[in-house]
């Protein structure tokens, strides 16, 4: 059983995280939180960048790193992307030795200042894992990732002057079963270690070129590949996917105002188990296995319905009603005719 999606029990930002209830007991592992500001040495997301548009994937990852921005590094199809990775401090200082994500929510606010706000956001909550790695992934591949997201059916399009308040999106299961299991903390895995990885990345694949100019890279199966790489491959949370639109570019006149800032602070919640004997480990609970606590959070948010099924209804009834009265109507209009 899974819980609703509304903002309710996923929410990161206003649940506890001894909260989070599980279908099965795991036994006892201790509740910690984990929250990330998408800073890049103290500077916030702009959308000045060069080349293209900037994609943002924020995601429960069994490690420090919880949101990495990708992007074009070059004009040239063929190079391999350039990327900025965002880490949990928490998760930096006292990692545990295993642990399972429970939530994931992100917030992202725009404080430009009024005058120069524009340009355009793509939020998409992602179900499908995708290949990112950053020594393997070339700019054209990234491109044509980008475009899969404007074009995808449930991707929402905003403005910038829509995040003058803070938009908030939350992560949602996306494979129950491999939700439930513990993984390493921080692992880092071979290549050769990593089916998927080979099999879409090993040979024939042409790998993009590590520099400017070089040679394309020769694949090498002792290369590591980090966990944020593996869980995007395959979630086991949806990762939350936001795409940058570029709105002003270095030495172009793409737009008559600057760059938007954009405020990105990620809030991810999980079981952890640490070492035996540690101040956290021995601070570990029985998860919750409530099924009536789902039953009800899933009932709350089925009835509240969305906006456009609540219009949807208002028409049809106001249809409904012209049609039993057409011709009460009818007459109505002959008399005034």
């Amino acid at each position: 059983m899974m819980a609703p999606r509304g903002l309710g029990y996923y929410d990161a930002f206003a649940t506890m995280s001894d909260s989070a209830m599980t279908h099965l007991s795991i036994g006892p592992a201790t509740p910690i939180v984990a929250k990330t500001t998408c800073l890049d040495n103290g500077s916030p997301i702009s959308t000045k960048w060069k080349y293209s548009a900037q994609l943002l994937v924020v995601g429960p990852a069994p490690g420090s790193t919880q949101a990495v921005l990708y992007r074009e590094s070059s004009g040239t199809p063929t190079d391999k992307v350039d990327l900025i990775a965002y880490d949990s401090t928490q998760l930096l200082s006292d990692p545990p030795a295993e642990m399972i994500p429970t939530r994931c929510s992100v917030r992202v606010r725009n404080f430009t200042n009024q005058y120069n706000m524009g340009g355009l956001v793509r939020v998409l909550r992602a179900t499908t894992g995708m290949f990112l790695d950053p020594d393997y992934t070339s700019n054209a591949a990234l491109a044509d990732l980008m475009q899969g997201i404007r074009d995808h059916r449930r991707t929402h399009t905003y403005t910038g002057p829509e995040f003058t308040k803070a938009m908030q999106k939350n992560a949602i299961v996306a494979d129950q079963s491999r939700s439930l299991m513990f993984k390493d903390c921080d692992l880092i895995a071979q290549a050769g270690q990593l089916p998927w990885f080979e099999s879409h990345y090993g040979p024939p694949a042409v790998l993009p070129s590590p520099t400017p100019g070089a040679p394309p890279a020769v694949y090498d199966p002792t290369k590591p590949v980090y966990d944020f790489t593996d869980y995007i491959a395959n979630p086991t949370f949806t990762p939350l996917l936001i795409l940058f639109e570029p709105y002003s570019q270095d030495g172009g006149a793409q737009t008559a105002g600057g760059p938007n800032t954009y405020e990105v602070i990620v809030q991810s919640q999980f079981f952890g188990h640490y070492k035996q004997g540690t101040m956290l480990a021995n601070m570990a609970i029985e998860p919750k296995s409530n099924h009536g606590a789902l039953d009800r959070h899933r009932n709350a948010e089925e009835r509240k319905g969305s906006l456009m099924e609540t219009v949807g209804k208002g028409l049809a009834n106001v249809g409904h009603w012209a049609w039993e009265h057409r011709g009460d109507l009818l007459t109505a209009g002959a008399l005034m005719l």
